[in-house]
């Protein structure tokens, strides 16, 4: 698998959770209810996420790093922001998700990914250069 391929299997994830969000945050009343199905969600994901990992081969990354590395970049982001959502979701989302969807996805889900990475790279030893 590309690289290409890969990142571009990855968004797809990434877009349908952020797509799946308000239907949730809509149909379910309880907070729990909302949480336990984005969680199930999220987790369901999980093993996808390591099939498109192309470090599995890479002698020079740890296989921490695709196992647990690679979840905790794509899922960290929009289960963050479905936890602020979730709790308030008349309140914070609905107003802002025409520009706030769109920013988390291109600008704080690349941020922490560069930060997971030097974590990893930095600070858990996942990943040698």
């Amino acid at each position: 698998m590309t690289p290409a391929m890969q990142r571009g299997g990855i968004l797809v994830i990434v877009v349908v959770l952020y797509a799946i969000k308000p239907l949730l945050l809509r149909q379910c009343r309880s907070s729990w209810l909302r949480l336990m199905a984005f969680g199930t969600l999220s987790v369901s994901a999980i093993p996808l996420i390591h099939r498109l990992s192309t470090d599995w081969d890479n002698p020079c990354v740890s296989h921490l790093s695709p196992l647990i590395g690679d979840p905790v970049i794509v899922l960290t982001v929009p289960f963050i922001s479905f936890l602020i959502d979730a709790w308030r979701p008349d309140k914070t989302f609905f107003p802002h998700w025409k520009w706030r969807t769109p920013l988390e996805i291109m600008v704080v889900l690349p941020v922490w990914a560069a930060l997971w990475i030097a974590v990893e790279l930095l600070i858990l030893g996942w990943v040698w250069i």
